[in-house]
């Protein structure tokens, strides 16, 4: 089937879906009571609680907040499709789903978790490593 054909496009979709869904249970639900560092200033963030919709984290400012899980789902699919991300890009797809979350740092730092991505720090690039 042809790249362009709606039927491998819907395929490519579902499968990309079922791998984050995996990775979430995986990789990201154990986060839940951790403290993690962003990958560039290195502030902490608490992880009080990952559930089947959301991450919600204390930032190193003490501030309480929830990242939807389809916004970890987007930039999960870019970061597949294109086998590298930046904090800067993560940024500008955050803003285009809802511009009043900035998530970004954290969003950066949780994927640095997940097994099969490696953070580049000279370039800030997380990058894909894993066909999973």
């Amino acid at each position: 089937m042809p790249p362009n054909n709606p039927t491998f496009t819907l395929l490519i979709n579902d499968m990309h879906t079922t791998i984050f869904k995996e990775i979430w249970q995986r990789d990201i639900m154990p986060l839940q009571g951790t403290t993690i560092k962003t990958q560039t200033r290195q502030l902490t963030n608490e992880i009080v609680a990952v559930t089947g919709t959301h991450l919600t984290r204390i930032s190193s400012n003490h501030r309480e907040s929830s990242i939807p899980y389809e916004k970890f789902e987007i930039v999960f699919n870019e970061l597949l499709k294109n086998g590298t991300i930046t904090r800067k890009q993560i940024d500008t797809l955050n803003k285009s789903i809802h511009p009043k979350i900035r998530a970004a740092s954290i969003m950066m730092a949780v994927f640095v978790k997940v097994k099969g991505t490696h953070y580049i720090h000279e370039t800030g690039e997380l990058v894909w490593l894993d066909s999973f």
